[in-house]
């Protein structure tokens, strides 16, 4: 099937570990793979200008393949994330020890510095999937954030369907071969961040349903509580006593549906009311700490420069009126 692609000239990556031409199993140290895929597929490498490299999400591969049984990849330590949607098939992917199976509108976002392996699905024949290699700007922190919303996982449910049109876009924009222009690559900085964001919010969307299904009534008694209550110490053993539910359940399901933990909440509101206070009052910093429940003016400063990356008394001379 590699002969299929090579006839499309431009639709061949050239990797220098190809030993003899028509080769289509690569071994190296950090890359082994098996072309397995079909004459229509298509693979791009992008020329992207420096400046896009350096300065924003950029574009490295791109493609959209029907892979075959034999189709995989395993690899580590490459400077790339890496997703594929899955439109029809069934592929798998081990990561971080971990299996995952993905069936149509699943996908997969992971760090390709990390060992990984993907391939066809054992349990089927063949595998469509659409996807994309990028790298630099912000997308490490969306990518944290994607991990944060989806407990760790690499996989989700596809609830953006603009996302499949997003990179076959791009497939167009990078097909030619050839570097164009700046501006290609920053309208595709501009898709790489919609992609992720469509990444995060398909993990939110699905956690909204499900919390929208079955909302856990004492979730929000203890969001309430600790609102109204929020300068006060409130510890994780005070709240599973006062509602009755075994505290490493009550710290589970307070982030699966609020996406944070109890003592995170508070500290948040604790923060939020000390901007308050720094901006519309003279009370200092010491006072503000001791209103807002602190143990002491320390941790007060250290909690918010690591919430807000400066002190209070930075933020005040900024802010305050």
């Amino acid at each position: 099937m590699a002969e299929g692609l090579k006839s499309q000239g431009k639709n061949l990556v050239s990797f220098p570990q190809f030993q003899h031409e028509g080769e289509t199993q690569v071994n190296s140290d950090f890359i082994q793979y098996n072309l397995d895929v079909s004459t229509d597929s298509r693979w791009y490498i992008a020329s992207t200008h420096p400046m896009a490299r350096v300065r924003l999400p950029y574009v490295q591969e791109i493609g959209e393949f029907t892979a075959g049984q034999d189709y995989m990849t395993t690899r580590t330590h490459l400077p790339s994330f890496l997703l594929k949607i899955t439109l029809d098939g069934e592929g798998f992917l081990r990561y971080n020890d971990l299996e995952y199976y993905t069936s149509k509108e699943e996908f997969f976002l992971i760090d390709c510095r990390q060992p990984h392996y993907y391939s066809t699905s054992p349990r089927t024949d063949f595998w469509k999937v659409i996807w994309i290699h990028f790298w630099g700007g912000d997308a490490q922190e969306y990518y944290r954030c994607f991990l944060e919303a989806n407990h760790g996982s690499p996989k989700s449910t596809l609830r953006t369907p603009e996302s499949i049109q997003i990179i076959r876009n791009l497939i167009q924009d990078y097909s030619v071969g050839f570097y164009t222009d700046y501006g290609t690559d920053v309208k595709a900085s501009a898709q790489i961040s919609t992609l992720l964001s469509n990444c995060v919010l398909s993990v939110l969307e699905g956690d909204e349903k499900l919390s929208l299904q079955t909302p856990p009534k004492f979730i929000f008694e203890v969001r309430n509580y600790i609102a109204e209550h929020y300068q006060e110490r409130i510890t994780l053993d005070f709240l599973a006593e006062k509602f009755y539910v075994n505290k490493f359940y009550l710290h589970k399901q307070f982030q699966l549906y609020l996406h944070t933990t109890p003592r995170e909440f508070q500290k948040n509101l604790r923060i939020n009311k000390a901007k308050e206070f720094l901006r519309i009052s003279t009370l200092s910093v010491g006072d503000i700490a001791e209103k807002l429940g602190f143990d002491t003016p320390s941790y007060f400063i250290s909690s918010f420069r690591k919430s807000e990356g400066k002190t209070p008394l930075q933020y005040r001379h900024e802010w305050g009126v």
